[in-house]
């Protein structure tokens, strides 16, 4: 069930980190030639794989020893499916072509899904062949409509929430609000944005995954009965108590989804209410309310938050230092290729979400499963019934109980702590607090991260740092293109905010040389020759011939301003006041630093009229 989800989330995160450059790299006849071939090649090549694994079973026998076999061709053929996708999205450059089509420049989220949907192609040809093995392996009959549909809806947890985020963000995209705009432009921005919009889905989102999934209310009888009763008594409120029908029901599972009472399903597989005794059932259903006890959903989404968080603060120290080491990375020249830039982006996007899964997420899955398995004790005081119930879904699955898994422990070891547990009850607060301090311990971890992260963000250090980095890259840069005004000019405004003010107005004179009509670099040089900390570098004269060009070119407030200053260094303040209240009038974003310039100035006038 997760890997299906986590390759979903793989394929977005593939997609979403693309850039396309406006031009498509291919065209267009090329670029669908290719994919229906590598479509076609793709089902040939995984028609012949399940016909050596069918091949296998023929000599091997059906038992559970093949399961893993089975197991591992999936997995294979789906990573094979994901490195496809990756190749039509940045060596075909389909989602150029793909963002061309109206109206997907005004909804992108109608493009992603097309891409969606061409990922489950594939998977529905490897899921479609892949079905005559699953049923020699698996005890009972799905049909294979169902086993498609069935593996399709897994990946409801990340689609539908992604739909609710994507299709808000294309809604919000169109309104004509651009402070709105500029504060969605920002990482901050973006941020804050995931942030509020993952908490609102994680909360009605359950509402259609359930129906996505085709649940329906568990009739009432013994079985619901029995759990209603377990529910009230360990007070637990809930939405509904639903029947889970992926792969006709005959997966052994029950789960439980939704952070709020009125969206909060548990949910059985008619498998397992069949093969379960009551006392056994109540064990399962004690379980679920373990998770919603112990606040396990509400932790996964902090974990979630606090990935987003730091996928977006190291991603750009990633961009900056691919860029610094590009000349001495192999192929560094290649790989600044803006597609294969964004194909290296999306690899370090998700690496470092497989490593945080992996090696955090999996941690805390694996003990609060753990503790939600030691939540039997509260509610019915007995593990037994819990552990005949793991060792039936072992027996019954075919699975070996000593199978390892990153998000659970393996049956044996939880069968193994809960009879270490029956022997001592000490271990049980042993585990709560284990959980707590590797809790402890995670917020402190995240706390020192966020505060590093924040300094190498907006403080002094990382401020100097991002400078650093981008002056060490223009002047690299210049090396090769040393007649680029632009670049120039960025670097004399990289030595001013460094206070290299001689430099700066170095970089602005060759800028100017380069290009004498650039009204930016006119003002900014002639604030440098009013305002410079060394006044020996001063120069009002030169200043204010520099300001009247910029004004001419651009009428802007801050060049306005510029023309200001340099009236008023030159003697000249009653036509400073007048530059002033003309930069006034254009309603800048700052305007009581505008107000203050006015008043110095006005001050200086009356001084020479006293």
């Amino acid at each position: 069930m997760f890997v299906n989800a986590i390759t979903l989330i793989i394929v977005l995160l593939i997609y979403s980190t693309h850039q396309p450059t406006g031009k498509p790299l291919t065209a267009l006849s090329l670029a669908l030639l290719s994919l229906l071939g590598a479509l076609v090649l793709f089902a040939a090549h995984t028609d012949l794989r399940f016909r050596v694994l069918e091949r296998r079973l023929d000599r091997l026998g059906t038992g559970p020893h093949m399961i893993p076999a089975f197991d591992r061709l999936m997995g294979q053929q789906t990573a094979l499916a994901v490195v496809l996708f990756a190749g039509y999205v940045y060596i075909l450059d389909l989602k150029s072509w793909c963002l061309l089509l109206p109206p997907a420049p005004y909804m992108p989220t109608l493009a992603a899904l097309l891409f969606a949907a061409l990922f489950y192609a594939h998977m529905v040809l490897v899921w479609r062949r892949g079905h005559a093995s699953y049923l020699r392996l698996h005890p009972g009959y799905v049909s294979r409509g169902m086993y498609v549909r069935s593996n399709m809806a897994l990946g409801a947890p990340v689609l539908v929430p992604w739909m609710f985020i994507s299709g808000l963000t294309d809604l919000l995209n169109l309104l004509p609000v651009d402070a709105l705009h500029r504060f969605l432009a920002t990482s901050q921005g973006q941020v804050v944005y995931l942030l509020l919009i993952l908490s609102t889905a994680a909360f009605f989102a359950p509402l259609l995954i359930q129906r996505s999934w085709g649940c329906t209310p568990i009739p009432q009888g013994e079985a619901r009965r029995r759990i209603e009763s377990i529910c009230r008594r360990a007070r637990f409120r809930y939405a509904d108590i639903l029947n889970w029908p992926l792969f006709g029901g005959r997966m052994l599972t029950a789960g439980i989804m939704g952070l709020a009472a009125p969206f909060r399903y548990l949910l059985v597989t008619e498998s397992l209410l069949r093969i379960l005794s009551p006392g056994e059932m109540d064990a399962v259903i004690a379980h679920e309310i373990g998770h919603a006890k112990k606040k396990h959903l509400l932790l996964y989404m902090v974990f979630l938050g606090v990935y987003i968080v730091f996928a977006f603060a190291v991603a750009d120290f990633f961009v900056y230092g691919f860029l610094f080491l590009q000349p001495w990375l192999p192929w560094g020249e290649w790989l600044s290729h803006p597609s294969l830039f964004s194909a290296t982006t999306a690899f370090f996007t998700i690496a470092l979400f497989w490593v945080y899964l992996r090696y955090v997420f999996g941690f805390f899955m694996r003990n609060f499963e753990r503790q939600a398995d030691l939540y039997v004790y509260e509610l019915i005081s007995d593990s037994h019934p819990l552990i005949t119930c793991l060792e039936k879904i072992a027996w019954y699955s075919g699975q070996p109980a000593e199978k390892p898994n990153w998000h659970h422990f393996s049956i044996r070891e939880r069968i193994d702590y809960l009879e270490k547990c029956e022997q001592d009850r000490s271990w049980i607060s042993r585990h709560q607090k284990k959980v707590s301090r590797s809790m402890v311990l995670f917020a402190a971890g995240v706390l020192v991260a966020g505060f590093a992260l924040y300094a190498l963000h907006f403080g002094k250090p990382g401020k100097y740092l991002q400078r650093s980095m981008v002056e060490r890259m223009l002047l690299r840069e210049l090396q090769s293109s040393p007649q680029r005004a632009d670049l120039i000019f960025l670097l004399g405004n990289i030595y001013y905010e460094e206070k290299q003010y001689a430099q700066a107005i170095d970089a602005y004179e060759r800028a100017l040389a380069l290009e004498p009509t650039n009204p930016e670099a006119l003002n900014n040089l002639a604030w440098l020759l009013v305002t410079a900390q060394d006044k020996a570098l001063r120069d009002p004269p030169r200043a204010l011939e520099l300001a009247r060009k910029a004004v001419l070119l651009k009428s802007a407030a801050h060049i306005l301003d510029t023309l200001a200053e340099s009236l008023y260094a030159s003697g000249k303040p009653r036509e400073a006041v007048e530059a002033a209240h003309q930069a006034l009038a254009m309603k800048p974003e700052n305007p009581a630093y505008y107000k203050k310039q006015l008043d110095r100035f006005e001050e200086a006038a009356r001084t020479i009229e006293d």
